[in-house]
């Protein structure tokens, strides 16, 4: 039997002294959120777990973002026991991953590279994922990513939850990707794309890069070194 893992991820970003010189490691997965389907689309069950970075923090910013603090992520497990405990959710399945983008993908990668864990599972589903976004982009006709929330407006779905935590963003890409899977009538909002007909569809609003783009880290005293030989955060 084929199943499907929708994933998502929050970050919280690295200071620039902190990263690793040409690993563009820039971010820290924070959330793990996942949903488990069957073939056909049935939901089987979800994943919802914090994770202690161990060389960034929480900003502000991400605090008002995500809702996930600081002070939340102190007692947690860091990414390499919470991707084993995710591996033993999956429990042997077979599995495509999917996401909306291929950023948390990219993350993944990057982050399991960098910090040296190797999961066959997580190997496993590094290669065989799906980007949904780019399922919905070609299916709407346009060459502009849009954001999660503006393509559930156009297919007509309430989002359920608060955006931006990682198993709500999971939820709701399942129940999108699962109506472009099933449906093969799938009809947009034509209304709401009438009103946008003199307006670009807007593309994704929000990437870590534009949240940090001017912020001024240059006065906080860390040291320059390379990831590798920093401590790791208690």
């Amino acid at each position: 039997m084929e199943y499907f893992v929708v994933i998502d991820f929050e970050f919280c970003k690295i200071p620039p002294q902190w990263m690793v010189k040409g690993k563009k490691f820039t971010d820290e997965i924070i959330q793990i959120g996942a949903v488990m389907m069957d073939e056909e689309h049935n939901e089987l069950g979800r994943f919802n777990r914090l994770v202690r970075p161990e060389y960034g923090t929480v900003s502000p910013q991400i605090r008002r973002f995500t809702g996930i603090s600081n002070e939340m992520l102190k007692e947690e497990a860091t990414l390499a026991s919470v991707l084993e405990d995710f591996a033993s959710w999956i429990d042997g399945r077979e599995v495509s991953a999917v996401s909306w983008s291929m950023s948390d993908h990219t993350q993944l990668m990057r982050e399991t590279l960098v910090k040296n864990i190797h999961i066959d599972c997580i190997d496993r589903i590094l290669g065989r994922w799906i980007d949904c976004q780019a399922i919905f982009d070609e299916k709407l006709g346009t060459t502009k990513p849009v954001s999660l929330n503006e393509a559930l407006t156009i297919s007509d779905i309430v989002f359920e939850g608060r955006a931006h935590d990682g198993l709500a963003d999971a939820v709701n890409t399942a129940r999108l990707y699962r109506r472009l899977c099933l449906e093969p009538d799938f009809r947009f909002n034509e209304t709401y794309l009438e009103s946008k007909k003199d307006t670009p569809i807007e593309p994704l609003a929000f990437s870590m890069a534009s949240l940090f783009a001017g912020l001024d880290l240059s006065g906080l005293d860390l040291p320059g070194q390379d990831l590798s030989e920093l401590p790791m955060n208690a």
